[in-house]
């Protein structure tokens, strides 16, 4: 099988206030991080040896921040996952490997290190450029290192890479929006990540939500800026997700939304992998202290994807694309078309336009796209009253 593979760095400068991913902004010293690469590789190679895998078309390395890793770090973790997947050929997909970057931490030494290693796309934390959104989001980085990064990325990298924004921030306005907007787009990013701000319970940004210390937002701002993409010449292959037409979408994040299988390595990650005919979740621990302490993967819990659960993951991950799910994927997987499946759900949502079907394929559409967790939910009541929880066991092809 083809496998994707990701590793979970958990550690940042410091934690952003708005972050629910696992990571750790303190609490950690460098023989914690010595002791994660160690372990990291290790778990990679013995799970990577139990598997039939025969090629490793993507590899993503994500947090937390990589890249404040130290360099000699940064080079031994790069040149270990070189080592790790040497042995597997990419097969008919070029192999894309994406290295995720802060603008704090970057810096030549890392990036030559990168790609001597044979990464061949980063992506890199901006979110603003506007220096009260990044005070309020908990940025290590402010307006100008987030340009002098650029600045670095521009003269010294030549392969893919990606910027992220966000949008949506207490107190953002068109105007400052636009001109985050101007701002990136000067650099000609090959991609561009547009994310909602959304407001995690448990974090600082939560916290003075609460307390109704958080200003509004100019409601226009996301729309506003997916039109300024499109004029600019990117075209939106994900709800969140816009490539140059000059470049190519991420294809480690495209292999998560067609449901492909893929490894996750570190603390808190998660794997989808097939075993013993069945589409096993594999979770490890959000415990670095346990990670480290119990060994290579002794922290996981793997649980068996009933065919329920994997529908209707397939059904939320494809219809977040542009491409959208492919029919006859969906039938080789459940074994029975999605037609007989959500025969009204389809029907409706290709008579009132909130559905497209072409060429095999079905995706959202005008306001399937803007309100695809509601029409999602209709499709889950289809399922249950069709009682959808009987399929058979899902076959990965």
């Amino acid at each position: 099988m083809d496998l994707s593979l990701y590793v979970h760095v958990p550690f940042c400068r410091s934690k952003c206030a708005y972050c629910s991913f696992y990571s750790l902004g303190c609490g950690f010293s460098r023989a914690d991080q010595e002791t994660f690469v160690e372990i990291v590789l290790k778990e990679g190679q013995r799970i990577l040896a139990g598997l039939e895998v025969t090629s490793l078309p993507s590899i993503f390395i994500g947090g937390g921040t990589p890249s404040s890793l130290s360099l000699p770090l940064w080079t031994a973790l790069l040149e270990g996952i070189g080592r790790l997947v040497e042995p597997y050929p990419p097969g008919a997909m070029a192999r894309e490997w994406t290295v995720e970057a802060n603008p704090e931490s970057l810096t030549r030494e890392k990036l030559s290190a990168a790609a001597e290693a044979g990464v061949t796309r980063l992506s890199l934390g901006i979110q603003s450029f506007n220096a009260r959104s990044l005070a309020l989001l908990g940025r290590s980085a402010g307006p100008d290192q987030n340009k002098e990064a650029l600045d670095l990325i521009s003269s010294c990298w030549n392969g893919l890479w990606n910027a992220d924004l966000i949008c949506e921030i207490p107190g953002q306005t068109i105007a400052s929006a636009a001109r985050d907007w101007e701002i990136l787009e000067a650099y000609h990013p090959p991609h561009v990540s547009l994310y909602t701000l959304s407001i995690e319970e448990g974090t600082p940004l939560a916290d003075k939500a609460g307390r109704e210390e958080l200003p509004g937002f100019d409601e226009e701002v996301w729309p506003f800026l997916q039109g300024a993409l499109a004029r600019s010449g990117y075209e939106g292959y994900e709800i969140s997700n816009y490539h140059h037409q000059s470049a190519g979408p991420c294809l480690h994040n495209l292999r998560y939304w067609r449901m492909r299988p893929y490894l996750g390595l570190g603390p808190g990650a998660v794997s989808t992998i097939p075993a013993n005919g069945a589409v096993l979740r594999r979770e490890n621990s959000p415990d670095l202290a346990l990670y480290l302490s119990g060994g290579a993967g002794s922290s996981s819990v793997e649980e068996a994807l009933t065919s329920r659960e994997f529908l209707e993951e397939s059904l939320l991950m494809g219809l977040r694309t542009g491409e959208g799910l492919s029919l006859p994927d969906f039938e080789s997987v459940f074994q029975v078309p999605l037609e007989k499946l959500l025969p009204r759900w389809l029907d409706r949502g290709l008579r009132e336009g909130w559905l497209s079907r072409q060429e095999g394929r079905i995706s959202a559409a005008g306001e399937g796209i803007l309100f695809l967790n509601r029409r999602l939910i209709e499709a889950f009541e289809e399922l249950d009253r069709r009682k959808a929880d009987r399929l058979p066991a899902p076959r990965w092809p």
